[in-house]
């Protein structure tokens, strides 16, 4: 069962991940990481509502999921890929996100970790030969997270003022 599969929950050590929906975005939107929100509302123009910007990422993916916990059900991240059409980065590249709270790295971060390099990354290898995002530099977790996870830091760009690393991950 592929990530883009048909909609299904995947268990794996007390977290749930299903399709989203995007509503979901409004549920996540109030509790992101500070630098998450940051790198969200630098990324897209319109609105600095993290519900409404999450429900547009949410939308704009080919697929996306939510991360949450079984026991409360509570959201803990959004995430999502597709192939990269427009923006800094040329046609023919993959694109995968991820937006979270503070206690998806706090408190699983081993469980999501060991669940992306077992299962997701393996998955969306096959589905591109090349895959990535731009991760605002002062993302530490999220770029450490990425280099322990295969990702190879390629180029940098400047989006709204900030520095920005591009990772990729070859397939």
């Amino acid at each position: 069962m592929g990530v883009n599969a048909e909609p299904t929950v995947r268990r794996f050590r007390g977290l749930l991940m299903e399709p989203a929906h995007p509503d979901d975005g409004y549920a996540l939107g109030p509790s992101l990481r500070e630098h998450d929100l940051e790198e969200l509302q630098l990324c897209w123009n319109g609105t600095a509502d993290p519900g409404i910007l999450l429900s547009k990422s949410i939308e704009t993916s080919e697929h996306s999921f939510v991360i949450s916990t079984e026991e409360d059900k509570v959201i803990h991240a959004v995430w999502g890929h597709g192939n990269w059409l427009s923006g800094n980065v040329r046609s023919g590249l993959a694109y995968v996100w991820l937006l979270a709270d503070d206690n998806l790295f706090e408190k699983y971060g081993w469980a999501m970790t060991a669940y992306a390099r077992r299962h997701i990354f393996p998955q969306l290898d096959e589905l591109y030969g090349v895959y990535g995002n731009f991760v605002m530099s002062k993302n530490l977790v999220h770029c450490r997270w990425l280099l322990h996870s295969g990702f190879k830091r390629a180029a940098h760009a400047y989006i709204g003022g900030e520095k920005f690393s591009l990772y990729l991950r070859y397939g």
